[in-house]
């Protein structure tokens, strides 16, 4: 019996570790549904979306992360701003870069140019998050997407870019379970699958 617990045991673990990641997964908001997750180089190269935004249509663009725009010791930068630092030792102390000189820099759509304008602002506020979340209205094709920036040579990593498209009412919702949902069953097989051992033993 011993035996069997142990391997109950590390089954219940390896469920409660998956049900902490789907509970720390991003999710669209309410009457959105994830269309397309694009990877955003910053080296200055153009990407486009696979997904065709229909014309009309209100979507949403949210893009997360930071990555490395220049040397220590402000080295980061995140899809609207730059040399931001906890400490404050920035270039512009206690204010997080978002151009430089005449050049918006950042997260550009449809905006093969790199100029004052990046054809969309993603917040005229820094978060801290590094997660900014903006409207967009598909004009019947792909999105293209690229980082305008002034210098790329000192740059690596890269952004992530969802297209989160609306909830028609023709479309049917798929039933799910939500996170407290998931505990439920989860604790219902565990403590059936806890009485079927002992039973036996």
């Amino acid at each position: 019996m011993t035996k069997r617990l142990s391997k109950f045991a590390w089954l219940f673990a390896s469920l409660m570790l998956g049900l902490a990641a789907t509970a720390s997964a991003t999710t669209p908001p309410t009457g959105f549904t994830s269309q397309e997750t694009l990877i955003v180089p910053v080296d200055g190269s153009t990407i486009t979306s696979a997904t065709t935004l229909q014309a009309g249509k209100s979507y949403l663009l949210r893009v997360t992360g930071t990555f490395i725009i220049a040397s220590p010791p402000c080295p980061f930068a995140d899809a609207e701003f730059a040399r931001f630092e906890a400490n404050n030792t920035c270039v512009l102390p206690g204010t997080p870069q978002d151009f430089v000189g005449p050049y918006d820099i950042g997260v550009g759509i449809n905006s093969a140019t790199v100029n004052n304008n990046k054809g969309i602002t993603w917040s005229t506020t820094f978060k801290p998050t590094h997660r900014y979340t903006a409207s967009f209205v598909g004009l019947g094709a792909p999105i293209s997407v690229n980082y305008h920036d002034t210098f790329y040579p000192d740059n690596s990593g890269s952004l992530t870019l969802e297209i989160l498209a609306p909830q028609t009412l023709t479309q049917t919702p798929i039933p799910t379970l939500t996170e407290w949902g998931l505990f439920v069953l989860l604790s219902v097989v565990v403590v059936s699958g806890f009485w079927t051992l002992r039973g036996r033993c």
